[in-house]
């Protein structure tokens, strides 16, 4: 009777020795990557933000003409821009008129 108190007291000391392990692994491990993403994170947001005062945006500028309703181009165009890497400095954008910007 008293043997089989011992492996049962065994047994649960090694089951709470365990699971301790188990736990205080996992939070180290938790604390660890959880450090490694702020830091990356926060590197890629210094990394996109570099350069972004001093620089100035650069447009593509794009002229369509305008068509009627039946579908007849016109003699007038509309101007939209898009951000690019390269290109004009000033977006230059309206709706149908006569533009000299073409």
């Amino acid at each position: 009777m008293m043997n089989i108190k011992k492996k049962a007291c065994a047994f649960a000391l090694g089951a709470a020795v365990l699971g301790g392990s188990a736990y205080w692994a996992w939070h180290t491990y938790d604390s660890f990557n959880t450090a490694q993403e702020n830091d990356l994170l926060l590197e890629n947001i210094e990394a996109l933000a570099v350069g972004e005062e001093s620089e100035t945006l650069k447009y593509l500028n794009f002229h369509e003409k305008c068509v009627d309703e039946f579908g007849v181009p016109m003699d007038l165009s509309y101007a939209w821009c898009v951000i690019s890497i390269e290109g004009a400095t000033e977006c230059h954008q309206h709706d149908c008129k006569k533009c000299n910007g073409q």
